[in-house]
């Protein structure tokens, strides 16, 4: 497994560095490093988007518990009458 990621990991920086115009024996460090920046800052704009969906899910879900203990709340009066009408 460990022989197979390395090969894999080889023929890929072979791939780039023969890719690179600048220099055939150095890697591309300021295109990862440019990279890496344009994750980071996808990163931050979507743990703020999720941050803000995880409080509205919160949100809806304590409407969805009040609304479902109101309408719990309604049934047992409901079924109550109808058992004594039974056992009477």
């Amino acid at each position: 497994m460990e022989l197979t990621l390395f090969a894999t990991a080889e023929r890929y920086l072979k791939d780039v560095l023969q890719k690179d115009s600048e220099s055939k024996k150095s890697q591309p460090l300021k295109k990862w490093s440019d990279e890496r920046e344009a994750l980071r800052m996808e990163k931050g704009g979507l743990n703020t988007e999720y941050r803000l969906m995880k409080e509205q899910v919160k949100e809806v879900e304590a409407i969805n518990r009040n609304v479902e203990k109101t309408l719990r709340a309604d049934e047992p009066k409901h079924e109550k009458t109808l058992a004594r009408g039974l056992e009477l």
